[in-house]
């Protein structure tokens, strides 16, 4: 089996409150900015990193523009929708570790 990970070093800040079961279990909910930037730049305008950080609303949100855009696409509204979307996840580029940062933190609080 592989090397025990040392969740305390991992996590100092928090390795001061936390038993180690707890700790693990921190790392394994976590959300990590790698993952979250790779779905934003693979499906994110299907609003895909919005899921990943537990933002499933906008995330639906975003999906529905998206479904919506592409179905009247030939048309001046699905166009301004699809530029919407657009700007919409390129500013979610800039906000997305802001958003992981939110939702660790969250995640420490209900531990």
């Amino acid at each position: 089996m592989g090397k025990p990970l040392n969740t305390r070093k991992k996590f100092p800040h928090l390795s001061r409150f936390l038993s180690e079961e707890q700790l693990l279990f921190y790392n394994r909910r976590r959300k990590r900015p790698l993952r979250a930037y790779f779905s934003w730049l693979i499906l994110g305008f299907l609003g895909l990193h919005r899921f990943y950080v537990d933002w499933s609303w906008s995330g639906l949100m975003m999906l529905l523009f998206c479904m919506t855009g592409i179905l009247f696409i030939f048309t001046p509204v699905g166009k301004i929708i699809l530029f919407i979307l657009l700007i919409w996840w390129i500013i979610d580029a800039i906000r997305l570790p802001k958003m992981i940062k939110m939702e660790n933190e969250q995640l420490e609080k209900k531990l």
